[in-house]
């Protein structure tokens, strides 16, 4: 029966080995954008007056999105075939 383990050893199988790499792969780049975004947050603590410049309008409009028109109510069709409109 072949179940994807191998039966040499005490090695895992390709499969694992595989995945346990990406997993590595994967935490060291969740390593690295940790730093940098340490760094820019480090930055941005330097330099207030970029986030707080009295030339730069940062309001957000205050008036919802524009909603859909809707369209009018259709008249009841009372069974009549030269009344129907396509």
């Amino acid at each position: 029966m072949d179940n994807g383990q191998t039966t040499m050893g005490s090695s895992p199988p390709r499969w694992a080995a595989e995945l346990f790499q990406i997993l590595q792969v994967q935490n060291e780049r969740m390593t690295s954008l940790e730093t940098q975004l340490g760094q820019q947050n480090e930055r941005n603590r330097r330099t207030p007056e970029r986030s707080i410049s009295p030339t730069i309008d940062t309001t957000r409009d205050i008036h919802p999105v524009r909603q859909k028109a809707k369209l009018p109510e259709l008249a009841e069709f009372n069974g009549k075939r030269l009344e129907f409109r396509p």
